[in-house]
C-alpha cells in the first residue's frame, strides 16, 4: 500500500506539472514546479532538516548562534527553537531539552540571537531543535565565553608598627575569571616601581594575599615603603600600590584588675594592652589611700608604696590596712607617650554567701546534691561540705551539723551523688561554707523515688496572621521518669482538656520535649488557645496559653540613595527588619529640605511623589543642583506603618559659558579679552584660562587647545590682554572653562589694528 500511495503521488504531480507546462509553455515551467510542490503540500508533509550550525560572536559574558538554516524546509514551515546550558549538564530527549537550561526556547527562526548574562571561561553547548507536524529536527554547537581579567579596588594597610607593616587582603571590583594571582612586594618608596605588571627594585616578596593579609617584617623604623600588589590572570592583570610610612605608636592599656584581695594584701594583675606601644613602654604601679594619691600627666604624687614594674607580671601590694579604701596607679610610657590607668578597691576579707541550693539526678535511691554556687564567693577561698540526713532528724546549730546519715562530701569543685538511700523517703541535705571570716548554710529537702512532671508558664513566639510557635515547654521539676510532651491547638472556648485528654482540638498531638513547634494554616484575627500535656508513669501536668493571630506593622531598614547628579536622586528600595503583614503600601516623596514634612504617616510640602517603591527603586528626576533634598518613604498596613527619612544633596554642574565672547582695548599689537561670563558658573568653580593664536592655526580638541602663540591665562578673576602681536593680523582667542564634571570652550575672531 505504501508503494502505491507513492506512485499514485507522483502520477498526480505529474500530470498536474504536464497540464501546467502544455498551458504557460516553456517560460512557466518554474511556475508548474511550485504548482507541483502546493499538490504535494496539499496533501503530504515533510519533515525539517537542520543544516550545521554557526556562532559569529563570543565575549566572556555572551555567545551569538547564527540564524540557523535548513538543508529541507518541511512541510508546513517548522517552528526552529534554540536552548542554551552548561555542556555536559544540558540535555535532550528526542526533541525535548532539560538538564540545566541557562536560556531558551528563544525562537531563532527570522535571525541570529546572542545569549547573554553567561559565566565567563565556561563551555556551552546550543541544541536547536526545529519541528512541525511531522516530525524534528535537532543540531547542536558547544563554544566556550572567555576569561575576564580582574580589578582590584584601592589597597589598605593595618599593623603598623616601627618596624612592621601589614598590608590588608586585596578587596575586587572585578574578581576575574579564572582566579587571579595576587602577590604584593614592599620597597623603598622611589626605588620600587612596576612595569606592567613586573615589580622593579623590591626589597621583600612576592607573597600570595590571595586569601589574606602579608604582614612585612624586619623594616627600617621612621621609613617610607611602597607596597605594590599584582592581581593576575589569562585574561589581563591589575595593579594597585600604596605609601606608608613605619613608626613607633603610643601605649594604650585596657581596664586594670585586682586578684588575691585579704584583709592586708592587695594584688594588682599584671595590665594588657589594646595597644601595645612601639617601643615597649616601662609600666609601673602606685598605690596609695583612695583622696590622697593623685596623677598629673604621668607623674603620681602622694602614693604610699610603688612604683613597681608590673610589665611582665602581677605586684602584690602588702601591709596595706584592713577594710581601707586604696587606689592603684599604673603609668605606662615610651618616648612617644604615655597612659594612665587606675582602679580603686578596698581590703579585707569577706564571709561566703551561697545560692539557694539544686539537685539532680534523683531516683528511688539516690539524690545528686548540684555543685553550690554563690553570691559572694568568700575570701579566703571557703571549704564547701555537704551533709545527709533523714528529714526531721538531722539538723545544724551553726556550722556545725549534726544526726547526719552520710557526710561530709568535699562539693567546692562539682556536685555529689548519695546513694543507697530508702525508696519513697523524705531527706534534708546541708551544705556548709567556710573560711577564716564566717560561714554560710543552705538546706534543700528532696524525696527519693519518682517525680510528676511540673512545667513552667507556657510561652509563644513566631505569631502571624496564620502562624502560631508555641516554644519548647521548660519544668520547675522534670519528672522522672521523663515525660511524654504533647503540644494541641484550638479556637478559644471550644478546645478544653480533661485530666490529661484534650479535646475538641484543630490540630496536635506534637512532641515539644526537644523543641518548639509552629502550628501553621491558622485563621487570620482570631483567638486560640494552646495546652501542653506532660506526663510520665507518676503522673501528669497540663498547661496552657490563649495567642491570637495578627497582622504586623511594618519597620524598615535605614534608608540609602544611589544615582546621584545635578539633577536626579535615585532613592533604593527600601529594605525591612520587620516585612509586615498584610504586605504594606511602600510609597516615596521628595521635598526640598526644610520645607517637606511628615506628621504620623502624612507627607506635607513635597515636590515630588508619592512613587510606589515596595517593588524597586526611583529615580526623582528634573532636581535643582547642588540642592539639599529631603526624602520620605511611607510604609503602611491595616496594622501599621512606619516612615523613614533621608537627605541628599544633588551634585555640581559643567560651567555653560554665554557667547560670543567679547574684546576690548584692541590696538595695532594688543588685544584684551574680557572676563568671560556665565549661563551656568558651574559647580565647583571651574577654571577658566584663556590662550590666543593665529586664525586657522589654532584649534581645539575637546578641551584641549593646539598650536596656541600665546598662553594659558586665568581670566577667571578678570580680563586679560594679549601683547605682542603682529598688526594687521587676524587672531583667534579661545577660553576653555572646566570643573570636575566637564567644560565648556568658546572662541572670538579678532584682527588687530593696521
Amino acid at each position: 500500500m505504501k508503494t502505491i500511495n507513492v506512485n499514485i503521488k507522483n502520477y498526480i504531480i505529474a500530470a498536474i506539472t504536464a497540464l501546467a507546462v502544455t498551458a504557460t509553455g516553456c517560460s512557466g515551467y518554474m511556475k508548474s514546479n511550485n504548482l507541483s510542490q502546493l499538490v504535494y503540500g496539499l496533501f503530504f508533509t515533510t519533515t525539517p532538516v537542520l543544516n550545521a550550525l554557526g556562532i559569529t560572536a563570543v565575549s566572556s559574558t555572551s555567545i551569538t548562534l547564527a540564524q540557523p538554516t535548513l538543508f529541507t524546509s518541511g512541510n508546513p514551515y517548522p517552528t526552529i527553537q534554540a536552548y542554551i546550558g552548561p555542556d555536559g549538564l544540558i540535555t535532550i530527549t528526542g526533541s525535548t531539552v532539560g538538564g540545566t537550561i541557562t536560556e531558551g526556547p528563544v525562537d531563532v527562526s527570522a535571525g541570529a540571537y546572542t545569549f547573554n548574562g553567561l559565566a565567563g571561561n565556561t563551555v556551552y553547548r546550543i541544541y536547536v531543535v526545529a519541528q512541525n507536524s511531522s516530525g524534528y529536527s535537532v543540531a547542536t554547537i558547544t563554544d566556550s565565553t572567555g576569561g575576564i581579567a580582574p580589578v582590584m579596588n584601592a589597597l589598605a594597610t593595618s599593623g603598623v608598627t616601627s618596624t612592621e607593616i601589614t598590608v590588608d587582603q586585596p578587596t575586587f571590583s572585578t574578581v576575574g575569571n579564572p582566579a587571579p594571582t595576587v602577590d604584593a612586594w614592599i620597597g623603598l618608596d622611589g626605588t620600587i616601581s612596576v612595569t606592567g605588571s613586573t615589580v622593579n627594585n623590591f626589597s621583600d616578596g612576592p607573597y600570595d594575599v590571595s586569601g589574606g593579609n602579608h604582614q612585612f617584617t624586619g623594616l627600617s623604623p621612621t621609613t617610607i615603603y611602597r607596597v605594590i600588589v599584582v592581581a593576575q590572570n589569562s585574561s589581563g592583570y591589575s595593579v594597585r600600590q600604596i605609601v606608608q610610612s613605619t613608626g613607633s605608636i603610643t601605649p594604650v592599656m585596657n581596664a586594670l584588675s585586682v586578684s588575691g584581695v585579704t584583709t592586708s594584701e592587695i594584688t594588682i594583675d599584671q595590665p594588657t594592652f589594646s595597644t601595645a606601644g612601639n617601643p615597649a613602654p616601662t609600666v609601673y604601679a602606685y598605690i596609695g589611700l583612695d583622696g590622697t594619691i593623685s596623677v598629673a600627666g604621668s607623674v603620681v604624687s602622694n602614693y604610699t608604696d610603688g612604683p613597681y614594674d608590673v610589665s611582665a607580671s602581677s605586684h602584690q601590694f602588702t601591709g596595706l590596712m584592713p577594710t581601707t579604701a586604696y587606689r592603684i596607679y599604673v603609668v605606662a610610657q615610651n618616648v612617644l607617650g604615655f597612659d594612665v590607668e587606675t582602679i580603686t578597691t578596698n581590703t579585707g576579707g569577706a564571709a561566703p554567701v551561697m545560692n539557694a541550693l539544686s539537685t539532680s539526678g534523683v531516683d528511688t535511691t539516690n539524690i545528686t546534691i548540684d555543685q553550690p554556687t554563690f553570691s559572694t564567693t568568700g575570701n579566703p577561698t571557703p571549704t564547701v561540705r555537704a551533709y545527709i540526713g533523714l528529714d526531721g532528724t538531722i539538723s545544724v546549730a551553726g556550722s556545725v551539723v549534726s544526726n547526719y546519715t552520710d557526710g561530709p562530701y568535699d562539693v567546692s569543685g562539682g556536685s555529689h551523688q548519695f546513694t543507697n538511700l530508702m525508696q519513697n523517703t523524705a531527706y534534708r541535705i546541708y551544705v556548709v561554707a567556710q573560711n577564716g571570716i564566717g560561714f554560710d548554710v543552705e538546706t534543700i529537702a528532696q524525696s527519693t523515688g519518682g517525680a510528676a512532671p511540673v512545667m513552667n508558664a507556657l510561652s509563644t513566639s513566631g505569631v502571624t496572621a496564620t502562624e502560631i510557635t508555641i516554644d519548647q515547654p521548660t519544668f520547675s521539676t522534670t519528672g522522672n521518669p521523663s515525660p511524654i510532651v504533647q503540644a494541641y491547638i484550638g479556637l478559644d472556648g471550644t478546645i478544653s482538656v480533661a485530666g490529661s485528654v484534650v479535646s475538641n482540638y484543630t490540630d496536635g498531638p506534637y512532641d515539644v520535649s526537644g523543641g518548639s513547634h509552629q502550628f501553621t494554616n491558622l485563621m487570620q484575627n482570631t483567638a486560640y488557645r494552646i495546652y501542653v500535656v506532660a506526663q510520665n508513669g507518676i503522673g501528669f501536668d497540663v498547661e496552657t496559653i490563649a495567642q491570637s493571630t495578627g497582622g504586623a506593622a511594618p519597620v524598615m531598614n535605614a534608608l540609602s540613595t544611589s544615582g546621584v547628579t545635578a539633577t536626579e536622586i535615585t532613592i533604593d528600595q527600601p529594605t525591612f527588619s520587620t516585612t509586615g503583614n498584610p504586605s504594606p503600601i511602600v510609597q516615596a516623596y521628595i521635598g526640598l529640605d526644610g520645607t517637606i514634612s511628615v506628621a504620623g504617616s502624612v507627607v506635607s510640602n513635597y515636590t515630588d511623589g508619592p512613587y510606589d517603591v515596595s517593588g524597586g527603586s526611583h529615580q526623582f528626576t528634573g532636581l535643582l543642583p547642588n540642592t539639599a533634598y529631603r526624602v520620605y518613604v511611607v510604609a503602611s498596613n491595616v496594622v501599621g506603618f512606619d516612615v523613614e527619612t533621608i537627605v541628599q544633596s544633588t551634585g555640581g554642574a559643567a560651567p555653560v559659558m554665554i557667547t560670543p565672547l567679547t574684546v576690548s582695548g584692541v590696538t595695532q599689537f594688543e588685544i584684551t579679552i574680557d572676563q568671560p561670563a556665565f549661563s551656568t558658573t558651574g559647580n565647583p568653580t571651574p577654571t577658566i584660562y584663556a590662550y590666543i593664536g593665529f586664525d586657522g592655526v589654532i584649534s581645539a580638541t575637546g578641551s584641549v587647545i593646539s598650536n596656541f602663540t600665546d598662553g594659558p591665562y586665568d581670566v577667571s578673576g578678570g580680563s586679560h590682554q594679549f601683547t605682542g602681536l603682529l598688526a594687521g593680523t587676524a587672531y583667534r582667542i579661545y577660553v576653555v572653562a572646566k570643573n570636575v564634571v566637564g567644560f565648556d570652550v568658546a572662541s572670538v575672531l579678532q584682527s588687530t589694528n593696521p
